[in-house]
């Protein structure tokens, strides 16, 4: 059975890097770890955490994040503790591995994308890597690895939490400095839709709606690339539409213009319901809930997929139209479809005793 070592480059995560490496521990056998500075003690605390495991921790200065996760990668395949089949796990400080299966999956493929959770949002990511295949890291920052014509699979389990809590996250700037990044790499490849979509997503992040939007707008009109950045693409400029106070009409014609780029995804019709419910056109936010609530939850192949839309919102929004039409029945089957998922939240509680009240005349 093919090893798996772990492969990171850290810099001052010594509050959060013991709980990652306590996490990947039972399922690495062996592993390389770059720092690239630290200076609160992260250094001791891997080793610490990984006596016992073959490895090596080794000093690099910062460059990128794709130059430096290739350095760690070629690396690993120079190790000495790397066995002729083995994978490489990627992972960040500010994560934690989940859901350890009991024995490890059989691993064939090139590579396997693992489930990745951060808040509401599931998505898939390229975690696990086969080393003896010539992958490479692509990117100064949203790096991805990269090897075409590679066959690739998904795993169930291991899951990845992403936490968010690491040292970027303490940066109030950390999302400008992003957007610099990508701006400069754009200068070099101004066509390259990845890079387009992850500018417009960190000048979200950094809470400037405006130039997301006009970020967003780029990526849209590119139809190279993965559908799914594009279509999150239509996504979020709605939703910046809404906070940007532009008229209801265009930001439900907006998300609806998202729902028919793809119409698997829920969550514009979620969106388009609420805003309708909101100004009382509660037979057309039906309309919307009830599409929105026959969608099954999207697999690995959607990205960012809001885990509520689908387990409960929708269901939320069809019992609250419903009852303002009259639907009492509807109403209350909704009602208790939302309320099983959320059963401490007191306003799904109120919403299923109005539609039995009203039942009961």
């Amino acid at each position: 059975m093919p090893g798996i070592g772990l492969m990171m480059i850290v810099k001052d995560e010594a509050h959060v890097i013991r709980r990652c490496l306590d996490s990947v521990r039972p399922f690495v056998d062996w592993w390389v770890i770059a720092d690239t500075g630290s200076s609160d003690g992260t250094q001791d605390l891997v080793r610490a955490a990984l006596a016992g495991v073959p490895g090596e921790l080794v000093e690099r200065p910062w460059v990128d994040f794709g130059h430096n996760r290739q350095e760690v990668l070629d690396l690993a395949r120079a190790s000495p503790h790397r066995g002729a089949g083995d994978y490489a796990l990627w992972i960040d400080a500010d994560e934690q591995l989940r859901d350890l299966p009991p024995r490890r999956p059989d691993l064939t493929a090139s590579g396997y994308h693992l489930p990745v959770s951060y808040g509401d949002a599931r998505y898939a990511r390229l975690c696990l890597v086969r080393l003896a295949d010539p992958w490479r890291w692509s990117g100064p920052i949203h790096e991805h690895l990269d090897l075409p014509g590679a066959t690739l699979d998904s795993l169930d389990a291991p899951g990845v939490l992403v936490r968010h809590d690491g040292a970027r996250a303490g940066d109030p700037d950390t999302y400008r400095k992003d957007a610099a990044l990508i701006e400069q790499a754009l200068r070099e490849r101004p066509d390259d839709p990845r890079l387009q979509f992850y500018l417009a997503q960190s000048w979200r992040d950094a809470g400037e709606p405006a130039r997301a939007l006009a970020a967003y707008a780029v990526r849209i009109a590119n139809p190279a690339g993965w559908d799914q950045e594009r279509w999150q693409a239509r996504f979020q400029s709605a939703r910046l539409r809404e906070r940007l106070g532009e008229p209801v009409d265009q930001v439900v014609d907006a998300y609806l213009a998202a729902y028919q780029a793809c119409p698997w995804r829920a969550e514009p019709l979620v969106e388009a319901a609420r805003l309708e419910r909101s100004r009382q056109r509660h037979e057309v936010a039906l309309l919307y809930a009830r599409a929105a609530a026959a969608l099954p939850m999207p697999g690995g192949e959607a990205l960012f997929v809001q885990t509520s839309t689908y387990t409960w919102r929708a269901w939320d929004e069809v019992a609250v139209s419903a009852y303002w039409t009259g639907r009492y029945d509807e109403g209350l089957a909704a009602a208790r479809r939302a309320l099983a998922v959320r059963p401490d939240d007191e306003r799904l509680q109120a919403n299923v005793a109005w539609c039995t009240q009203a039942l009961a005349g």
